[in-house]
């Protein structure tokens, strides 16, 4: 029988996200979601979305990402969630009713569970930095250890292009063959929206040292937890090779562009000869400029 769940869970998933929404920025400006927070994400929150800190860089969050980032805190901290159905139940419980609860019993969705969808090119990449500086300085500063933070993640990019953009963004842009500047990645470039000035050298050293690329995963050694970067061919069966799947727009954004464009040219080509053949060398200078 079919269930919300196997045909698509149609609109619920962004009734939820508004009703998240909507509670974290009440929670935010009502100063409860502060009061809940750990102290290290207090003074994180404070310094990438308060005065006078924002008013003192040139470079900010802008209001999609804030939304994001204060949205999966919230969810964590505030409201505790643990499973996926917690998500639900503390947020708006009526929305059980329009999916199949039960699936939501499964194993994969026993775990706190969060997804942030951004359109591309509106930053998804500094929010997930971010949110891996929440966890790992949370994990680093617990008094006691709460299971709720982790000094362990997985960063698995769709293709070799945005593998490459991950790798510069967290070893430094490479400078020549072989030689990456630390200097170059993300987190040092943009250090002064990226972390409060107390905690720089600290989170600097442990993505300097614990960074493992895809050929380096169960190989380098690491001291207290480690970031691993890699892509989805590494999960794939043995008997598949990265090199033996066709490109797409996933590895390579331009791929369509470039597919088409060639095929046009193509096109173009072929026409040109049709006019000549035809006798209309005089609109062949216009028309061929144009389909081009």
């Amino acid at each position: 029988m079919p269930t919300p769940i196997n045909i698509g869970t149609r609109d619920v998933p962004l009734k939820l996200a508004k009703n998240i929404t909507e509670k974290a920025l009440s929670s935010w400006e009502s100063g409860e979601f502060i009061k809940k927070a750990t102290p290290i994400t207090q003074e994180l929150l404070k310094y990438w979305f308060s005065e006078p800190f924002i008013s003192l860089r040139l470079a900010n969050f802008h209001e999609g990402q804030r939304r994001s980032i204060l949205n999966t805190i919230y969810m964590h901290e505030v409201l505790g969630c643990q499973t996926v159905q917690q998500i639900y139940e503390k947020t708006n419980d009526a929305l059980l009713l329009e999916i199949a609860a039960s699936e939501l019993q499964k194993p994969k969705y026993q775990i706190p569970k969060y997804a942030i969808k951004m359109a591309t090119g509106t930053g998804k990449t500094w929010v997930m930095h971010a949110l891996v500086i929440w966890q790992y300085l949370n994990a680093t500063h617990e008094d006691e250890r709460s299971g709720k933070y982790s000094k362990n993640f997985l960063l698995v990019a769709p293709g070799r292009i945005v593998y490459q953009r991950l790798i510069d963004a967290y070893v430094g842009k490479e400078i020549q063959a072989g030689e990456r500047l630390f200097e170059l990645s993300d987190f040092h470039i943009n250090q002064d929206l990226f972390l409060p000035p107390a905690y720089r050298q600290e989170f600097f050293s442990f993505v300097q040292n614990n960074t493992v690329k895809r050929e380096e995963i169960s190989r380098k050694v690491t001291g207290d937890g480690q970031i691993m970067i890699t892509n989805w061919h590494l999960f794939m069966r043995s008997s598949e090779n990265e090199d033996s799947i066709s490109a797409s727009p996933l590895d390579d954004p331009g791929w369509d562009i470039k597919r088409n464009s060639a095929d046009m040219k193509e096109l173009c080509v072929m026409q040109k000869k049709q006019y000549i053949k035809k006798g209309y060398k005089k609109d062949l200078a216009y028309v061929y400029k144009k389909r081009i």
